[in-house]
Order: C-alpha cells, then sequence, then structure tokens
C-alpha cells in the first residue's frame, strides 16, 4: 500500500511545537519543517525503541479469548504497511512505513479494549500522543495511540469492549483518529489478522 501526506503550515506549527518548547510564533516554517522531519524520523525510532522496553515483559498466560475488535463504526483511513511519502510545497520531505491501522469515526469517540488484558502503559509517547498499551498473554499486545484522554491506569485488567479513552489528534496525528497496532514479542504485526476469527482458529486455537 502507497500513501502521501501533504503538510502544510498550520499543520506544522500545530504539532511541532509540543516536541520543542522553544518554537514561537515567530519560528521560520523552514526551522518548523526540519524540526518536523527529526521528530517524524529519529523521534520516531527513539518511541519504537520505548515500545520495546514496554513489551519486554508479559505475563505467561492467555488472557484474550476470540477475536480482537476494532473501533466501532471506524472508516479505515490507513493500513498496516503503508509505504509514505510526506510532501512538503510539492516535494517529498521524508519516507516512513505505517505500522498499524488508522480508524476514524466520530471525533472523541469511545476506544473499547480489543480484547482481554492487563494495561501495561499509559501516557504521552512522542509520534503516538496519548497511548494506552495492553499485554494480552505470552508477548501478545495491542497499541491505541493519539488519544484524547485516556480512562484506565497501569494494572488495570480491562475486559474485552470495556472503554479505554477517547480517540483524539494527539502525537502527529492530522486529525481526529485512533492508530492501532499490534505486537508480537516486541515485533509489529497485521492487525487485520487479529480480528479475523477464522484466522484465529486456524492459526493460533
Amino acid at each position: 500500500p502507497y500513501d502521501k501526506i501533504n503538510i502544510s503550515d498550520n499543520f506544522l506549527r500545530k504539532v511541532v511545537p509540543p516536541f520543542y518548547p522553544e518554537v514561537t510564533a515567530d519560528t521560520p516554517v523552514s526551522e518548523l519543517l526540519e524540526k518536523y522531519i527529526h521528530v517524524n524520523s529519529v523521534t520516531r525510532v527513539e518511541n519504537d525503541v520505548k515500545l520495546q522496553e514496554i513489551t519486554a515483559k508479559s505475563e505467561p498466560l492467555m488472557y484474550w479469548e476470540g477475536a480482537f475488535l476494532s473501533l466501532p463504526n471506524g472508516a479505515t483511513r490507513a493500513v498496516y504497511g503503508d509505504k509514505r511519502d510526506y510532501i512538503y510545497g510539492g516535494k517529498v520531505v521524508d519516507q516512513q512505513t505505517h505500522l498499524g491501522y488508522d480508524l476514524a469515526s466520530l471525533a472523541h469517540a469511545e476506544i473499547p479494549a480489543a480484547n482481554r488484558g492487563r494495561v501495561v502503559f499509559t501516557g504521552d509517547l512522542g509520534i503516538y500522543g496519548l497511548t494506552v498499551v495492553i499485554d494480552h498473554g505470552f508477548n501478545l499486545f495491542s497499541l491505541y495511540a493519539h488519544m484524547s484522554s485516556i480512562g484506565v491506569a497501569v494494572g488495570d485488567i480491562v475486559e474485552k469492549g470495556d472503554t479505554l479513552g477517547r480517540t483524539g489528534v494527539t502525537g502527529l496525528a492530522v486529525g481526529d483518529h485512533l492508530h492501532y497496532s499490534m505486537l508480537v514479542g516486541g515485533q509489529f504485526v497485521d492487525p487485520l489478522e487479529w480480528w479475523d476469527a477464522h484466522w484465529i482458529k486456524d492459526n493460533i486455537a
């Protein structure tokens, strides 16, 4: 899959300041673009290293059962494996691979836990913004990002469908949506498989 993300001056002035407190209204757009590219590439790697730490330990039991839930009435805006070109002024300024699904519903839509598990992270995770990570046992994790609010705490046991918080535009989000990822052994995998009860029956159960 291939996608293009057009970067505007207004977008840069919105998303860059949370990463660079020294940025002001007078900061040149050229400097904002340079800082954005740094966040989108270098900070992205740092955040994924942090995710490796978060998912390094997992409960040796199977919390979950059956197919995982997606965002109710969520329209797919991006898929796992998207090759993204970031375009500013008609030129490609950066390229990244998208490692999850972007799902959009109503603004500040409730986000359900995809399956039963234990909350192992809540808080700001750089490019992902406000984020929740759930351990489903045996090194299987789900990640919920760009949230506007979080309603669970580390250590909570959540049931499938429990509300974790609400969608938002935190981190590098262009618009209000949920970025949903799944990881196995610290590696991103395609969530589409885990939403499929038939795939789970054949490959896991």
